[in-house]
């Protein structure tokens, strides 16, 4: 286990029993850079075993649970409470799709776009988020960080620039995690 990185056992140890395999995910898939999308199941069950060892709240038995109730073949957005297989034996947070569109993408506005093109109805198609159509805050700033090279502080500002500048809006804007839209502005500059 000595090639698990420290960093994120350390990081999920010391969390609560809130702690779930999404978040998991989104630490390793973060502090570890794959070049291919989402985590091997396997890595995911050898994270678990190590912050289950150093007193955290991750199991393999977890691990295996969420994965059992969870885990979809969709290549497209199936709601947030699903897990997205990628390929043979590795699983992500999002579907293939997102990474596939994304994975070199550097704009965050490119992002709130391939997102809401790939949902029927925004929405309906997130569990959380304030009132309103668009890609809440919290999902669109944990893709960028997961399948982007952004750190979250980096993707905040630069979406608070995109507001700034005119091109995305939030709707129930004082709701900590807002629904994000393009505006006409982004669209017609786009071309």
């Amino acid at each position: 286990m000595s090639d698990l990185n420290e960093h994120v056992i350390d990081e999920a140890a010391g969390r609560g029993d809130a702690f779930v395999l999404e978040n998991l995910l989104a630490l390793v898939e973060r502090h570890e850079r794959d070049p291919e999308p989402g985590v091997p199941v396997d890595r995911l069950r050898a994270y678990a075993a190590a912050i289950d060892a150093a007193g955290g709240p991750m199991s393999e038995e977890q691990v295996e649970g969420t994965l059992d109730s969870r885990l979809v073949d969709a290549g497209t957005w199936s709601g947030g409470d699903r897990l997205y297989r990628l390929g043979d034996d590795r699983v992500g947070l999002y579907p293939a799709s997102w990474y596939d569109r994304l994975a070199d993408e550097t704009y965050l506005s490119r992002y709130v776009e391939v997102i809401l093109e790939d949902v029927d109805d925004s929405e309906n198609a997130f569990e959380t988020g304030g009132a309103g159509a668009g890609v809440p805050e919290d999902v669109l700033l944990t893709a960028a960080t997961v399948i982007g090279d952004k750190d979250r502080g980096e993707a905040a500002a630069e979406l608070e620039a995109l507001g700034d500048e005119g091109y995305v809006v939030a709707d129930a804007e004082q709701h900590p995690n807002a629904r994000i839209r393009l505006t006409e502005k982004y669209f017609d500059e786009r071309g």
